[in-house]
C-alpha cells in the first residue's frame, strides 16, 4: 500500500522527520557538553581565572586601560 497512515508515502515522511530530529537532537547534546564544560571550568576547584575575567568583561562591560577589546555579535 502506498497512500494511506501505513502506506509507503507516510514511512517515508516519518523517516525524514525521524533523520532531522536526530540531526537537531546531536547539536543539542553538543551544546550541552560545551555548557557543561564552560560550567565546569568556573567551578571552585577547577577555576579558570582567564575564563573568569573574559565571563567578567563580557557581562560587566569593563576592560583595562590600553586594552583593545572584540565584540563577537553571534
Amino acid at each position: 500500500m502506498i497512500s494511506g497512515g501505513r502506506g509507503m508515502l507516510a514511512y517515508l515522511k516519518l523517516s525524514s522527520e525521524i533523520s532531522s530530529v536526530q540531526s537537531e537532537l546531536e547539536l543539542v547534546r553538543m551544546e550541552r557538553l560545551d555548557i557543561e564544560h564552560s560550567a565546569n571550568l568556573l567551578k571552585s576547584e577547577s577555576l579558570d581565572l582567564d575564563l573568569l575575567e573574559e565571563q567578567a568583561k563580557r557581562i560587566l562591560g569593563y576592560a583595562k586601560p590600553r586594552e583593545i577589546v572584540l565584540i563577537d555579535t553571534e
